[in-house]
C-alpha cells in the first residue's frame, strides 16, 4: 500500500514530504478500514 501512498502525495513531494505521506497514508488507513467494513460487515 505505500507504493499507492506514494502515487498519491507525488505531486507533494517537493513541499513537505513527510507530512503528506503521513497525511495520504492516513487517508489509505481510512479506506482500508471502511472497505474492510463493508466486506466483512462489523
Amino acid at each position: 500500500w505505500f507504493h499507492t501512498v506514494l502515487e498519491l502525495c507525488r505531486y507533494h513531494m517537493d513541499e513537505d514530504f513527510g507530512k503528506y505521506v503521513k497525511a495520504c497514508a492516513d487517508v489509505q488507513t481510512e479506506n482500508l478500514v471502511k472497505t474492510l467494513k463493508e466486506k466483512y460487515d462489523f
